[in-house]
């Protein structure tokens, strides 16, 4: 599962029931609201014990791993979407970007979504790989080659 700020306790795979319950109990509903308490006040929590304070740190260290570049670039596309569905429901009157905007965004999005969905496997055919077998018998053909 791929962990977002706004992603619910009651959804975190590594939360234990008796865990998503005392964090919902303290109004503690995201895993941004448990970045904004931090473990000092998640500790304090009635009924919240060492097992509890582990399954957290457990889901904060899955959280941290998923923030990278590439996140970030995603996070990027999905605000600029956003912007441009916002900008094409106003009036042409109220839009909020100056005209011509809206072309540059939608190009930029273009570019990100080339970048973030780029696979790397070849799309050319070229020739068979070699094998070891062959690979040796070219070496050993060469090698007889040069001392003749």
């Amino acid at each position: 599962m791929y962990l977002k700020p706004e992603t619910s306790v009651l959804e975190c795979p590594c939360l234990s029931i008796k865990a998503k319950r005392s964090l919902m109990r303290a109004r503690i509903e995201t895993i941004q609201h448990i970045l904004n308490a931090g473990l000092q006040q998640i500790q304090s929590i009635h009924q919240v014990g060492p097992k509890t304070i582990s399954e957290v740190q457990a889901l904060l260290r899955m959280y941290q791993a998923q923030q990278n570049e590439y996140y970030y670039l995603e996070e990027v596309r999905s605000i600029l979407k956003n912007v441009l569905a916002r900008e094409s429901k106003r009036h042409m009157m109220d839009e909020h970007l100056v005209p011509g905007t809206s072309d540059v965004i939608e190009e930029i999005i273009a570019m990100l979504e080339e970048q973030l969905d780029y696979d790397p496997t070849p799309n050319e055919l070229g020739e068979p790989p070699i094998t070891s077998d062959e690979m040796h018998t070219a070496a050993w053909k060469e090698h007889v080659a040069m001392h003749s």
